[in-house]
């Protein structure tokens, strides 16, 4: 924890500023917090000035939200859920308020996913079974893209891909890469994923995952139809339909 004047807590969310009191721009303006924060931790000025850049960048992303205390003088925590807490049950993100900023969803993605895995990998290390962790990302080809992006680069990208999925296992984090453009998706997914999962695609888009040879069943198939290829299969594949309660 820091102590500054003027605020009190600033939360990484998706939720709506609260309009009845000074946002983060107000405290970026506040030069003596600042000044007071870089003299409490002892920086030199090209520290405090690569702060003020990182935080005036995030600031500008949108998804940090301050709330200013009454009566304190000195208090600034930055602070988020608790992962321990929240991974007890199932857990969604709603990524709905930054459909026009891309970048805004996958440094919340990245900072989530972050957060899961170091929640498991503390469980590892104290000699604790980690408890399964199933992770679904829809449109995985927004946040896992195949090269550099004005939003994230490759090495960032793929740096996470290793992180979820070869070093995810132990820490038994099982992670579903959902996509319909996996020609848009990065090729270390493909590559690292045990299990590729085809419903109704064109033949281009089989090919792409390795399931070519059942174009002729998958193509044209009815809804909820799906062809499975896996190692821990006997067949390898199976085709399989979603089941419908009577």
């Amino acid at each position: 924890m820091v102590d500054v004047q003027g605020v009190e807590r600033t939360d990484i969310t998706g939720n709506e500023r609260n309009t009845q009191q000074p946002d983060f721009d107000a405290l970026m303006s506040n030069t003596d917090c600042i000044e007071l924060a870089a003299t409490c931790m002892r920086m030199a000025w090209q520290q405090r000035e690569n702060i003020i850049r990182g935080l005036n960048m995030i600031g500008g992303v949108g998804i940090m939200d301050v709330k200013w205390p009454q009566g304190l003088k000195f208090r600034a925590v930055f602070d988020e859920p608790s992962y321990q807490e929240i991974l007890r049950g199932f857990v969604g993100l709603d990524l709905r308020l930054f459909r026009e900023n891309p970048f805004a969803a996958s440094v919340i993605v990245y900072r989530v996913l972050d957060g899961v895995f170091t929640v498991r990998d503390l469980e590892l290390k104290k000699g604790l079974e980690p408890r399964p962790t199933f992770i679904l990302i829809d449109e995985a080809h927004n946040y896992f893209p195949q090269g550099d992006t004005e939003d994230v680069n490759r090495d960032t990208v793929e740096a996470m891909i290793n992180r979820l999925t070869r070093l995810g296992r132990i820490r038994r984090i099982g992670v579903i890469f959902a996509t319909h453009t996996p020609d848009d998706l990065n090729p270390l997914i493909l590559q690292l994923t045990n299990t590729k999962i085809a419903l109704r695609s064109e033949e281009s888009v089989l090919e792409r995952v390795g399931l070519k040879e059942y174009a002729g069943e998958i193509t044209y198939a009815q809804d909820g139809v799906a062809v499975m290829k896996s190692y821990a299969l006997r067949t390898h594949t199976i085709t399989i339909r979603h089941y419908h309660h009577r």
